[in-house]
């Protein structure tokens, strides 16, 4: 089935104001600006084509079926759904797009971090709950020897660049990621103490739109799936500093802990969720960031490799 013909299956018309598509995505999936009926919508079609794409496009499905009428936070409006042998196609409501990270203001910042804490508290403590839903998988880390091997060759690679040695000292900064290569299994310690609860898998400022009233709405849930909390501020904290900018982290992670607190109903170790924050924060950089800084510039080197830094000296690694 090809995107034309899922279109037309789908009784959609292209909007035609709207021409900017969007894939096909590493997961796979185009996401195509379209009109059901009246309603201006998307359609994000995912082709089938292999277990990578067939989990990922089974996971968001079956969570806008039995997750999305249910968590405490707004979620895109279902418009149509087909879930066929070869193809998904997900028809959902268009919504408007944020400006960059690095102009939102606080009043923004604080909606995503407490829609986080809303969403964890639901279900923080609670595995029995969430392995009802066994279709959700458990986010692990790829840390063995082979993935860090990996990930220290593309570091590698990444400070050989000439753009990059010219801004970076690569002695200095080739030292100092051995250290952090040494400190994995401790920083995957102090991850894993943390409860299970409901992760996004992908939250980032581009996952987050806005509706006609000015509410925040979280989209693109093909990662969804048990995680530890902090895995998800990691990802939002990473994915921001290397897009520019600049907040005080301290700040996002009160109004999150606040609100897991208030909706949990019960206390939790305020410090060892911080700590755990920074330690999955410090292990994307580590481990998962040298994998997308093949092309990048070396402001954004500099910047990750100064964040980690930062992050190493907060958790008295360095």
């Amino acid at each position: 089935m090809s995107l034309e013909e899922a279109i037309d299956l789908m009784r959609l018309r292209l909007r035609e104001d709207e021409l900017g598509l969007s894939g096909p995505a590493v997961s796979g999936a185009s996401v195509v600006p379209v009109w059901r009926a009246d309603t201006a919508a998307v359609l994000k079609f995912t082709p089938l084509l292999g277990s990578t794409s067939r989990d990922r496009s089974m996971r968001e499905a079956r969570f806008y079926s039995e997750l999305g009428p249910i968590v405490p936070i707004r979620v895109p409006e279902v418009l149509d759904l087909r879930v066929e042998p070869d193809w998904v196609g997900l028809v959902l409501k268009a919504y408007h797009p944020l400006q960059s990270v690095d102009r939102w203001p606080y009043r923004l910042l604080e909606d995503a971090f407490r829609g986080l804490g809303r969403l964890q508290a639901m279900f923080w403590e609670d595995s029995r709950e969430l392995e009802s839903w066994d279709w959700l998988g458990r986010w692990t880390w790829t840390a063995d020897a082979e993935a860090t091997q990996g990930a220290a060759t593309a570091w590698r690679d990444v400070l050989e660049r000439p753009e990059v040695t010219n801004s970076v000292d690569k002695r200095q900064a080739s030292h100092f990621l051995g250290r952090l290569f040494e400190s994995v299994p401790l920083l995957l310690d102090r991850i894993e103490i943390l409860p299970e609860t409901l992760g996004h898998g992908d939250f980032h400022a581009g996952n987050l739109l806005r509706d006609d009233g000015g509410d925040v709405v979280w989209i693109d849930w093909q990662e969804v799936r048990r995680a530890r909390g902090p895995e998800d501020v990691a990802q939002f904290f990473t994915r921001s500093t290397a897009d520019g900018a600049q907040f005080h982290d301290q700040t996002l992670l009160d109004w999150y802990v606040e609100e897991v607190v208030e909706v949990h109903g019960r206390s939790i170790d305020d410090q060892a969720l911080r700590i755990g924050a920074a330690s999955a924060e410090l292990l994307t950089v580590t481990l998962s960031w040298p994998h997308y800084l093949g092309r990048a510039g070396p402001e954004k080197v500099q910047v990750l490799l100064s964040r980690a830094r930062t992050l190493s000296r907060n958790l008295d690694l360095s």
